[in-house]
């Protein structure tokens, strides 16, 4: 029995805040400072800072989910059928790009073609590292949390994407506006449980790290830290096709959700150990 897990199912909400507390500071460590001392580009600066940091935190969070025992969701998968059914997602992540807006004139892109490449590859550390802690670590311990509930997956999900949703707190720190730090808490929670959803769908976690770069690629563009664009994205028509796409998608992944056998999901992670686990 691995020892680590064991711990983990003893003391659940313990485990759970050590992991959340030590990404969030490790994360928020001024790496991008550092890298100016070797890059006279500020900002190539930061987004190189930000891609290493994340790239050797992943890492790191990869060799806790071996140890956990979590990572048979690496390389499982439950056919091409539930990857399709995965696409409305995908369809609500590439709609976070301002295609309307660079259509209409009403946005463009000001860096050049290296700035972007960078920024591609920052927007896919970040969801490397985000996904691997809060959907490769967090969730699967937070099962632990609700096993006698006859949707302990779904609150597994909630539970990690909550939490995840509140670590954007953390900007408030470094200066952001409150209303849009807790419109960041809101949809942060959505997406999070959206991918969430959609890794147990696939037994997969490059799916929830696929769908996070593709969101964050998007929704970054206009970022003042990290953006490549400027220009306002929130017409009239983006918002209206954004609010019903939202609650279309969301009631599809809440049937997904309802419909994903739980059994099976805890036996990815588990593999049937969680009765030993009770009696040891």
């Amino acid at each position: 029995m691995n020892k680590l897990r064991k711990d983990a199912f003893k003391s659940p909400v313990y485990h759970i805040t050590i992991i959340a507390l030590l990404s969030v500071g490790l994360v928020s460590l001024p790496i991008g400072k550092l890298f100016e001392l070797f890059v006279l580009d500020a900002y190539k600066a930061e987004l190189l800072g930000g891609i290493f940091l994340r790239v050797v935190l992943s890492i790191g969070a990869l060799f806790a989910i071996i140890k956990y025992g979590f990572f048979k969701p690496f390389y499982s998968h439950d056919g091409v059928k539930s990857f399709l059914l995965c696409i409305p997602a995908l369809i609500v992540a590439v709609n976070n790009f301002p295609i309307l807006a660079v259509i209409n004139g009403n946005a463009q892109f000001t860096n050049d073609s290296a700035n972007v490449i960078l920024y591609v590859i920052y927007c896919i550390s970040v969801g490397l590292f985000e996904e691997f802690i809060f959907c490769g670590l967090i969730f699967p311990i937070c099962i632990y949390i609700h096993r006698h509930k006859k949707y302990s997956v779904i609150w597994a999900c909630l539970i990690s994407s909550g939490i995840f949703a509140i670590s954007h707190l953390m900007n408030l720190f470094g200066g952001a506006n409150f209303g849009a730090t807790l419109l960041q808490v809101c949809y942060s929670f959505l997406i999070g449980a959206m991918c969430c959803i959609c890794k147990c769908v696939t037994r997969n976690i490059f799916t929830a790290v696929v769908l996070h770069s593709i969101y964050d690629i998007g929704g970054l563009v206009f970022s003042s830290t990290f953006g490549i664009g400027v220009g306002n994205q929130w017409d009239i028509i983006t918002i209206v096709i954004t609010a019903i796409l939202g609650v279309l998608v969301a009631l599809h992944i809440i049937r997904l959700g309802f419909k994903v056998d739980h059994d099976e999901v805890k036996d990815v992670y588990f593999e049937r150990d969680i009765d030993n686990l009770i009696n040891s």
